[in-house]
């Protein structure tokens, strides 16, 4: 029955000869007694007001004649229909990470769940519970529009905690993810020293460059700034944030006619698996990586026509380092890098040769298989294209007590003269 139904009945006769009038009752109740209209002439009704949605409801008529004198119908029922599009709940999802029952997680963990949908398409939010209780209660985060949220209050040690995910869509639909639990870190992590500032100058002792540093709570990069003392439209601010199996890089440039562009590095239980690099927002290349029988590594990057623009070549040592990187170029020049002599020293994060060929934040990041462990006292750059030497330079380091490297000196292999030097400052977290 339609929500809006038209009651009628058969004309009651008055032996008299009275005039009838109808008065019209229905309600959910067996025996109605809410009058929806009195004083009716005729022989039907359309009602003014919806009913609801696949709903029992009974109704009678009573008929009066003139001198008030009354005739009750039988009582009749009826179900409304069902409703043609009744908002659905999102779907089942469920949580990634932590693993449930997961231990020795840090401090401030970020914890990510899978992609809830909604089947009528409807934009979805999600709330985030965490507390020592088995059942949850404590709302962290409402409003979350990511698949993942990072905990920004530190957690207690060596505490077990408790977490769901509620999805809920515009119209108010919820849908829960089962509880899963870790345990935090039995002890406080022990301080780690990174480099916060590293200073770029000339053979002559003029600074060309500044890089400073800043970290999240789980101790990865969140920001670096570059100064450039020599362009300033080559000035740039790179943010970091992370999810689960994904690192996103948005780079922002002094130059106000370059639009901002992102990365995204996607990485899996091998290590990295693809990229996507971004320009004002658009997609521009795709970026796949694949793994030789031999320990190497294969970078192919792709336009957004799945052309081949680029294979970079990556071949390692059996401690992690990299050893030679070519770079192979569909149209134009093909570049070959060399890296040796390595030292035992911890590799330099900000200034280091090594970010020439690769992203300073996949290197040694957990999860990249990039590990990268020391730095390379020898560098060669040349050209496979012409056979010209385009870089070979020596690298010469100071480290301080943690075997970090607080200065680096690049120098001329052949003439030995002084090209750059770079010196990092280092802070405890």
């Amino acid at each position: 029955m339609v929500l809006k139904p038209a009651l009628s009945w058969q004309a009651a006769t008055d032996p008299d000869g009275d005039a009838v009038t109808y008065s019209l009752y229905l309600d959910k109740n067996a025996q109605p007694t809410t009058l929806i209209k009195a004083g009716i002439t005729a022989t039907g009704f359309t009602l003014v007001t919806a009913l609801t949605h696949n709903t029992i409801y009974y109704w009678k008529v009573v008929a009066t004649d003139a001198k008030g004198a009354k005739t009750e119908s039988n009582v009749f029922k009826f179900t409304t229909e069902t409703a043609a599009n009744p908002n659905q709940p999102p779907k089942a999802f469920v949580l990634t990470a932590p693993t449930n029952n997961a231990t020795s997680i840090a401090l401030n963990p970020t914890l990510s769940w899978q992609a809830a949908t909604d089947p009528d398409g409807d934009a979805i939010t999600y709330q985030l519970y965490l507390d020592k209780n088995t059942s949850p209660t404590t709302l962290v985060k409402d409003g979350i529009a990511a698949t993942s949220h990072l905990l920004t209050t530190a957690l207690t040690n060596n505490t077990v905690y408790y977490w769901k995910i509620v999805v809920t869509d515009t119209k108010g639909a919820k849908t829960e993810s089962s509880v899963f639990k870790f345990t935090t870190l039995a002890t406080a992590p022990a301080t780690v020293s990174l480099p916060v500032k590293t200073i770029y100058k000339n053979a002559s002792g003029t600074v060309i460059k500044t890089s400073t540093i800043t970290y999240d709570g789980q101790k990865r990069l969140s920001k670096t700034v570059v100064i450039n003392n020599q362009n300033a439209n080559l000035s740039v601010t790179s943010t970091f944030s992370y999810a689960n199996g994904k690192i996103t890089q948005v780079v922002d440039w002094n130059d106000p006619a370059k639009p901002q562009e992102k990365f995204v590095f996607f990485y899996d239980g091998n290590g990295m698996k693809n990229e996507e690099w971004y320009s004002g927002g658009t997609l521009y290349y795709t970026y796949e990586w694949f793994y030789r029988p031999d320990g190497g590594k294969e970078r192919r990057i792709k336009n957004t026509s799945g052309n081949l623009v680029t294979t970079d070549y990556y071949r390692f040592s059996t401690t992690g380092n990299i050893e030679r990187v070519v770079i192979d170029n569909v149209s134009g020049e093909d570049i070959e890098y060399t890296f040796s002599n390595y030292d035992n020293k911890l590799r330099a994060i900000s200034g280091s040769v090594l970010n020439n060929v690769l992203p300073v934040l996949l290197l040694g990041f957990n999860g990249t298989n990039l590990p990268a462990p020391n730095n390379p006292l020898s560098y060669t750059e040349k050209s496979l294209t012409t056979g010209n030497m385009i870089a070979s330079q020596t690298l010469e380091h100071t480290y301080n007590n943690k075997n970090q490297v607080t200065l680096m000196k690049l120098k001329d292999s052949d003439s030995g003269a002084l090209i750059e030097t770079r010196t990092s400052e280092y802070q405890e977290f």
